[in-house]
């Protein structure tokens, strides 16, 4: 195994070889099935799409240098995003208000819309500020981090470095003009800021290996960083290398997900363009970042893809979502909406990167009682999801990790989308050298 590989940093993908990945995803022949053909182009559009972000690896591990620094001084984070931008302000904040990972620290962070709120005068000078800007204009979100900029405040971009104004310090490119394509790699951005970021930390307080001699978290993760302490440049390159391996996993994951699901992936289409053409109803939900997730594939499916779907999102109106958990409990948040607005022909999307979300499964579950197309994303070994079957299409990522589930995450419901009649995505990769 290569030292890169050997770093990925606490991925498993869950009973898979990596040798044999690639050889056996689909491939687009010539005589190829109409979805194997829409299969196979998606996958090589991605894998060229993750081969420029590893490209431009050192833009993050320079992005989050700053950012632990500033986060070691006891600095917060402030994220600015509107429009499609939104729910990834909205997931980015929460991985560090609330990170996926059992004993990293908790960072004062907020996700604001300059569209909607007032941000001028926000922040100190020791905070970082991270702007987040989708395919739409958004001259508020650049302002706030003009404003942020001069007021001291550290400065990072996560948008297309041909739009981005020369207020960013560092400008992370997603590397794709289709918004779909640009959403996916946002996802593995600020998910590889989020890790590297924790890993300058940790190696900055080094805590001693526990009593018992196990490792602590980091050095069970990234292993190398014990070796050569306080050589910066070292580190910085199995930093990196650690990012590009990263990125290979996810695309080893991109492939074996679909190669499994292959057959399914064909049929949930055919039926979602049945109830497509019918008019029908689609209802995505999720809890944490698979919530901004369902925000996000309800807002393309209404407003960008075509021909559009009467898509809605059951956790973006706080007023109902802080009701229902309240009356009924949260765990019929999902179930309670769908009861009442679902009809027969319907869908419900339920995203749970473990499979076993309470809230997720009974929604699904009410969903299937009600006569609506339920489909699941799930993780892992797709948790209570894949045992208990209350599903019509379950597609399960099998990773033991949050961040690679989520990013192909995703994706699936992009392709879900193109197999159900949507235009597929553009092949252009502008990105910054």
């Amino acid at each position: 195994m290569s030292r890169a590989a050997s770093i990925e940093g606490g991925t498993r993908l869950t009973g898979i070889s990596l040798d044999r990945v690639g050889s056996s995803a689909p491939h687009a022949r010539s005589d190829a099935p109409p979805a194997q053909r829409v299969l196979a182009r998606a996958l090589a559009l991605r894998r060229r799409q993750t081969e420029r972000l590893a490209d431009a690896i050192d833009a993050v591990a320079a992005a989050s240098v700053d950012l632990a620094e500033r986060i070691a001084a006891g600095g917060q984070l402030l994220v600015f995003g509107s429009g499609s931008a939104l729910p990834d302000a909205r997931h980015l904040a929460l991985e560090f208000l609330h990170p996926v990972i059992v004993g990293k620290r908790a960072v004062a962070a907020l996700a604001l819309d300059p569209a909607r709120e007032a941000c001028a005068g926000l922040g100190d000078p020791g905070d970082v500020a991270v702007a987040i800007v989708g395919s739409e204009p958004a001259p508020e979100t650049w302002r706030a981090l003009a404003e942020a900029r001069a007021r001291g405040l550290r400065t990072v971009a996560l948008a297309s470095a041909a739009s981005a104004p020369t207020s960013a310090e560092h400008v992370l490119d997603p590397c794709a003009s289709d918004p779909r394509l640009a959403k996916e790699s946002r996802v593995a951005l600020y998910h590889l800021l989020w890790e590297l970021c924790h890993v300058h930390l940790e190696e900055s307080e080094r805590l001693a290996p526990s009593d018992t001699g196990g490792e602590t978290g980091v050095e069970s993760l990234y292993p190398f960083l014990g070796a050569g302490r306080g050589d910066a440049e070292a580190v910085g390159r199995d930093l990196r290398a650690s990012g590009r391996a990263k990125l290979s996993t996810l695309t080893a994951l991109r492939d074996v997900t679909v190669e499994r699901h292959a057959s399914e992936l064909e049929r949930c289409g055919s039926a979602l363009a049945g109830a497509r053409a019918r008019g029908s109803g689609l209802f995505s939900f999720g809890n944490g970042g698979s919530q901004t997730d369902a925000d996000w594939i309800a807002s393309w499916l209404s407003t960008a893809s075509a021909p559009r779907w009467r898509a809605r999102s059951l956790a973006a109106d706080p007023a109902v979502l802080t009701a229902l958990a309240n009356d009924v409990g949260f765990a019929r948040v999902f179930a309670r909406q769908i009861a009442a607005l679902g009809r027969p022909g319907d869908v419900a999307l339920g995203v749970t990167t473990s499979g076993s979300s309470e809230n997720v499964i009974a929604g699904l579950a009410e969903a299937r009682r009600r006569g609506l197309l339920a489909v699941g994303l799930a993780g892992g070994d797709g948790g209570r999801l894949a045992r208990e079957g209350e599903v019509d299409f379950l597609f399960v990522v099998p990773s033991d990790s949050v961040h690679r589930t989520q990013e192909v995450q995703a994706m699936l419901p992009h392709l879900l989308d193109e197999l159900s009649g949507g235009a597929a995505p553009q092949e252009e990769f502008p990105c910054a050298s």
